[in-house]
């Protein structure tokens, strides 16, 4: 009696683990992945609002040079998001909505630059404007930024894979990319020939987060459902990695001739 009952537990056990394995090894889905995400393809008022509110706390942060304040405002920052949608919306093959979750996030940051803008404007008509090392550190491009901005796209295709508190990668994601926006509103209005540095360097961010993403996706196999659709998908997924690498290529290369 005792054999049998210790065999009972073992043979089930046994049964469960190649289940449990395969369910691991499965390859993530990018349907399931996007449904965990608000709706990136369109621009709506709670993503306008958070980027606004995350634009006055960063400057407030910039203005102050405390890192705490601009560190803080990447918390309630939804720039992330249409990122997200941006990579996974490719690798479903859905080059129009992929188009779409990028329109968002091109508009988002330019109300960032936008208001950084209006608010230096009428900060500078009522008094003298204090450029802070946090804001000066934004009008440098820096290779050593486009190394880091891939690997945090990478990390977030990680968190949104392994189900991690992906808000921590937003944090560092937005703080590649908010500050420097916010940073070329205020050379904007202060009529700095430089604000166009702190723009780009929002760019070569941009650029790198959507690669290390693209990373993450190949690493992953995320994909849709059926092997037509996965196979269409993959070609347009490549192409547009092909020129998101050219043009990274092109950014390093434009930092060492005017290194």
């Amino acid at each position: 009696m005792v054999a049998q009952r210790e065999e009972g537990p073992i043979a089930d056990d046994e049964t469960d683990r190649p289940g449990i394995q395969e369910e691991e090894e499965k390859p993530a889905s990018s349907e399931d992945l996007l449904r965990a995400l608000p709706e990136t393809t369109v621009l709506t008022l709670p993503l306008i609002l958070m980027t606004m509110i995350a634009t006055v706390v960063a400057l407030v942060g910039l203005f102050n040079n405390n890192v705490a304040v601009i560190v803080g405002a990447m918390v309630v920052s939804p720039l992330l998001t249409p990122i997200t949608g941006f990579i996974l919306e490719l690798s479903l093959g859905r080059p129009n909505r992929a188009l779409a979750s990028l329109k968002v996030l091109v508009v988002l940051i330019v109300l960032v630059v936008a208001l950084s803008a209006a608010i230096t404007a009428v900060l500078y008509a009522m008094g003298p404007v204090n450029l802070t090392p946090q804001i000066l550190d934004r009008f440098e491009r820096r290779e050593s930024y486009l190394v880091m901005a891939v690997l945090l796209g990478f990390a977030a295709m990680l968190a949104q894979v392994r189900g991690f508190h992906e808000s921590l990668v937003g944090i560092g994601i937005s703080l590649s990319l908010l500050p420097p926006a916010a940073v070329a509103g205020i050379a904007l209005a202060l009529f700095r020939t430089n604000a166009l540095t702190a723009l780009a360097l929002s760019i070569d961010n941009v650029i790198g987060v959507m690669i290390g993403g693209f990373l993450g996706i190949f690493f992953f196999k995320i994909g849709p459902a059926g092997w037509e659709r996965k196979e269409k998908a993959r070609s347009i997924l490549l192409r547009a990695f092909v020129v998101l690498v050219a043009l990274l290529l092109l950014l390093f290369l434009n930092l060492r001739v005017t290194a």
